[in-house]
């Protein structure tokens, strides 16, 4: 199997990766997985074994918890 998708990547086992090869590799492959975790964010509402019911937050919604923490300003600010 291994040879098989050495051959059809067109990859030679016996000879060594460079440095740029191998950052330009990574970068690849780091892009990606983080397009792939957007997507499973961004369709988790319509994905199947969903039983929560998860739904994908609107684009730039921000923190979650950012009402949380301005009602807890407004309480220290009424201790004072």
């Amino acid at each position: 199997m291994e040879r098989l998708i050495y051959r059809v990547c067109r990859i030679d086992p016996d000879r060594e990766q460079r440095w740029n090869i191998y950052t330009l590799s990574l970068m690849v492959f780091t892009g990606v997985g983080i397009l792939f975790l957007y997507l499973i964010q961004r369709l988790q509402g319509s994905l199947p074994f969903n039983p929560t019911g998860f739904t994908a937050g609107r684009a730039g919604a921000g923190v979650q918890h950012r009402g949380e923490l301005r009602h807890q300003h407004q309480l220290a600010g009424l201790r004072r």
